[in-house]
């Protein structure tokens, strides 16, 4: 199996999408940064405090309805203020949780 993607630790498998018909690729989670790195955080409602804060990723934890969404927040928050708009797009009500990271530097426009 060769690497596919060597900063994110990826391999191709030897299995094939159903849906696309493209290569399938595995990692070791615990090699992966942006698993390692994230955090789940409480969501609530309102505004955003203002700031020059970085690019977060953030996920709801939903299996069935995965949604994510790019936001400027502290990574280092445990309560995340959102939007309604923000809240909805993720399919989130306030008192949920949601997985949070800070996206490298390299990556850090929204």
């Amino acid at each position: 199996q060769r690497l596919v993607g060597p900063a994110m630790c990826l391999r191709a498998s030897h299995y094939i999408d159903i849906f696309d018909g493209g290569p399938t690729l595995e990692c070791d989670i615990d090699r992966v940064r942006a698993i390692r790195k994230s955090r789940l955080v409480e969501v609530a409602e309102g505004q955003p405090a203002p700031g020059d804060y970085p690019a977060c990723l953030v996920a709801n934890e939903n299996y069935h309805h995965f949604r994510a969404a790019l936001v400027r927040a502290d990574p280092q928050t445990s309560r995340l203020v959102l939007t309604a708009a923000q809240l909805d797009a993720l399919k989130c009500r306030a008192g949920d949780h949601v997985r949070l990271v800070r996206l490298c530097a390299e990556e850090k426009t929204v």
